[in-house]
Order: C-alpha cells, then sequence, then structure tokens
C-alpha cells in the first residue's frame, strides 16, 4: 500500500503546490499496479474499516484539484487528510480484525514480493514505489 518516503509525501501533500496534474500522476501509478483479486478484496475491507474516518476526512484545501472527481479525492485523503490519517491510526489501535487484516495485506504483499517479478526481476511494489517517486524527481 503507502510506501512513500517522507520527502515524497512533503512534495504531495502542500495543499496550494498540488495540482490534478500532479494527482492525477499518482492515480496513473495506482492503474498500472498489477494487483490480485485477494488483493483487491483485502484493500476494500480495509476501506470498510475506515468508512467513518473517510467521513471526517476534509482535503477541500486543495484548491488546485479538481475534488470533483472521486478517485481524486480518495487519493488525497489516503495520503494526506490529518484527521483521516490520526482516526485510522485509532480505529487501527481498537479494531484487532483491522490489525489482522493489515497482517493478511502484509503476509499477501509479501509472497508478491518473492513470487511475481517483472522483466527486471523487480516486484510488483517496487514498481509502483518508483512510479510514484518518479512524480516527484527535481
Amino acid at each position: 500500500m503507502i510506501t512513500w518516503s517522507l520527502r515524497s509525501l512533503y512534495d504531495y501533500c502542500v495543499s496550494n503546490k498540488t495540482d490534478t496534474s500532479i494527482v492525477d500522476k499518482v492515480i496513473e501509478c495506482e492503474h498500472n499496479e498489477t494487483k490480485s483479486t485477494e488483493k483487491i478484496a483485502l484493500e476494500n475491507k480495509f476501506k470498510e474499516y475506515l468508512k467513518d474516518c473517510f467521513k471526517k476526512a476534509d482535503v477541500s484545501a486543495y484548491t488546485k484539484v479538481d475534488l470533483d472527481n472521486n478517485e481524486r479525492k480518495l487519493v488525497l485523503t489516503l495520503y494526506c487528510d490529518q484527521k483521516f490519517l490520526e482516526c485510522g491510526a485509532q480505529e487501527f489501535k481498537n479494531n484487532q480484525a483491522f490489525r489482522d487484516l493489515q497482517v493478511q495485506i502484509n503476509k499477501l504483499e509479501n509472497k508478491t514480493e518473492h513470487e511475481i517479478y517483472d522483466l527486471e526481476n523487480k516486484t510488483e511494489q517496487e514498481i509502483y514505489d518508483k512510479c510514484l517517486m518518479n512524480i516527484f524527481k527535481k
């Protein structure tokens, strides 16, 4: 899931700098990541645990991003909304089933990292991370 460096998040989560084109590049990286049906199902459960946190989210400060698009709004929320992140951390702390789900996702990603390689011997996660990092190369 989210494995960016703190520097990348700093570059990405700047409300007066981040615009629609930047968010669209992040979404493109997400779309390029090959996900198993199992991983998609687990991520959907993950979002279900966070549904109340999504209600608390507010990314309206990102005025340079077209927030009428739900996918853009979701990506900004997942990476940048402090209220959402704090709520998610609290939900994780208080909910054993949610923590168990994270363990399942971690196991699946470890399986992916060791068993599924592209032509250059890079895992899907590494390709995704590189895609994200390339957005903010200076």
